[in-house]
């Protein structure tokens, strides 16, 4: 969602509440007929690819997605790199992050 990609998803937790809205193509869980043409249908319709992905990265934003995926994100390529987590956000990042509630 963040990249603005198109997704493919199986209809469990969270998912389909963040897909609503045209986000995304959600599917039944284990059933990968189902998972396959949705992939299919992706491959074979440009256009839908490019308005699910803006889509999706608009729903991302909606959500404030970017400021509690970020923070994990970063932190889980550091520990794959085997460096410790770095404090606090880049420099250029800091004024758009909101402030923690207390």
């Amino acid at each position: 969602m963040a990249l603005g990609k198109a997704i493919v998803s199986t209809a469990v937790g969270e998912l389909p509440g963040w897909l609503s809205d045209d986000a995304g193509l959600i599917v039944p869980p284990s059933d990968p007929p189902a998972l396959g043409a949705a992939i299919e249908r992706l491959l074979a319709d440009a256009a839908l690819r490019v308005r699910l992905g803006a889509r999706a990265r608009a729903r991302f934003l909606e959500l404030g997605a970017e400021h509690v995926v970020r923070p994990r994100l970063e932190a889980l390529i550091e520990e794959l790199l085997g460096r410790a987590p770095s404090v606090g956000p880049a420099p250029d990042q800091a004024a758009e992050r909101p402030a923690a509630a207390m």
